[in-house]
């Protein structure tokens, strides 16, 4: 396994270290008389002008050079398993591919083509079905495919050590943290209750909590999207009022499970709900007390790039958007994986 996964995998990591040997931080990249230009003051003015844009360009060129780290790693596992049956690749990958595969069944296509029907623009099921069936049987050999490697790469020694970019975002004592508060992962969330994409993560997290309870922290920032969501700067103060009494996530999955409500001064039936003191509670939302801690976090988000809600940070790591669990599951594990190693 090794001599195979270190040929295939060698020629990657050549290439990624002959850029970085050509682009290096310190390397003279302009001048204008004595004045040097190093590529690392480039990207520090690229950051400062536009942080959004830097980040996503590095976390482009990250999630590119991981997949294509991955395809070579998944290409070597495969013949390695195929060499040791002493059977051809091809051979291996359809016989374990079949054992995986869950069949397409009359239940699936009816399902997707209910769930789709709008995209079908009046065709009826029977037109759809043929169409519908190959998609479904092309997902099922992926999907098969993938539980493969999964399952090659547990009995396997495998490393990835391609560092992925991190951003520093400083805690403040006063954010809102659900979980363990001495844990080894920390998720950063950047959110605006009125973002439905927000609402749609929620749950998402909240299972991440559950099933790591001992390894992973959540702390929340503000980012309410404000030229979009003109009520989502005050539901965000109300949380923090909320937060005085000691009903912060309380408050907080309230907002996001009835999201219409915001718009129409469901901020108060919450807190009556939640039997939050109503003078409290109501002087805080009125005083404008947050609204310095609010802004503060929108600086912050500013500057590590955020231009979207939800974003989240693991361990620095960035995801964007209202991810699959498995997106986020993995990127726990990884890091968990690289504290043991430390």
């Amino acid at each position: 396994m090794k001599r195979i996964l270190s040929s295939i995998c060698a020629g990657f990591l050549f290439s990624v270290a002959t850029v970085w040997c050509q682009e290096l931080p310190g390397q003279e990249v302009g001048r204008v008389g004595e004045y040097v230009i190093t590529l690392e003051d480039v990207d520090a003015a690229w950051k400062k002008s536009d942080p959004s844009d830097h980040s996503r360009t590095w976390q482009s060129l990250y999630t590119g050079r991981r997949k294509a780290l991955d395809n070579l790693i998944a290409r070597a596992l495969i013949a390695d398993a195929a060499h040791n049956k002493g059977v051809s690749t091809d051979d291996f990958l359809a016989e374990e591919l079949e054992k995986r595969i869950d069949p397409v069944i009359e239940k699936d296509v009816l399902e997707f083509y209910e769930q789709n029907k709008e995209e079908f623009q009046g065709q009826s099921l029977n037109e759809m079905e043929s169409a519908i069936r190959k998609f479904l049987d092309q997902q099922t050999r992926l999907v098969a495919y993938d539980r493969l490697v999964a399952d090659l790469r547990k009995n396997s020694s495998v490393q990835v050590s391609l560092e992925p970019p991190r951003s520093q975002i400083n805690i403040d004592p006063q954010d809102p943290i659900r979980g363990n508060v001495s844990a080894a992962v920390t998720i950063i969330e950047f959110s605006d209750f009125q973002c439905p994409f927000c609402a749609r993560v929620t749950p998402t997290l909240a299972m991440l909590l559950k099933d790591y309870s001992n390894s992973v922290r959540l702390i929340w920032k503000d980012f309410p999207l404000l030229q979009i969501h003109h009520k989502a700067k005050e539901a965000a103060a109300a949380a923090h009022c909320a937060g005085e009494q000691g009903k912060y996530w309380e408050y907080h999955d309230r907002l996001f499970a009835d999201q219409e409500s915001i718009k129409h001064d469901g901020v108060f039936q919450h807190a009556n709900a939640l039997l939050l003191d109503e003078l409290q509670f109501t002087t805080c939302v009125s005083s404008g007390k947050y609204e310095d801690k609010i802004q503060k976090s929108i600086v912050e988000g500013r500057d590590v790039g955020v231009s979207s809600t939800p974003t989240v940070f693991i361990n620095g790591r960035r995801v964007v958007g209202a991810q699959p669990y498995e997106i986020f599951s993995e990127i726990i594990e990884e890091e968990l994986i690289l504290l043991e190693s430390q």
